[in-house]
């Protein structure tokens, strides 16, 4: 998993799509890098997806909520191994995704909300707040 560990962002800035492997400090750095700020988890040095299928409580919730709210759709392997784009139309299974996503197959990638903010005022940050 830790190879797929790729950010891109669409023209508009307003959506992300993001790997599997990536950590929150990846995100938080591609994320700076394109002028915008993406809803993470607070601890860098774990997985971005597996915080935010878990909840994603981090330090932009209460300007843009919980990271989990943030995922528009999800690219999943299933337990036998069919790859499929899973939307909020696919409601028995984004429901479970997001919240238990371990426990029913691999997500590779998501793409999710991203928030276009001027270089300015991109205030994130990486580290301890203490």
């Amino acid at each position: 998993m830790r190879a797929l560990n790729q950010v891109s962002f669409n023209s508009s800035r307003d959506q992300a799509t993001i790997g599997g492997g990536t950590l929150i400090s990846e995100v938080i750095e591609a994320a700076y890098g394109n002028n915008a700020q993406l809803t993470t988890g607070n601890c860098n040095c774990v997985g971005v997806l597996g915080a935010d299928l878990g909840g994603g409580y981090g330090n932009l919730k209460g300007l843009n909520g919980f990271g989990v709210d943030a995922i528009l759709s999800l690219y999943y392997v299933s337990p036998d191994g069919k790859l499929t784009t899973v939307t909020p139309n696919d409601k028995e299974l984004w429901w479970a995704l997001r919240g238990a996503g371990p426990n029913f197959g691999i997500i590779t990638s998501a793409v999710v909300k991203s928030n276009p903010v001027p270089h300015a005022n991109n205030t994130t940050w990486l580290g301890q707040l203490i």
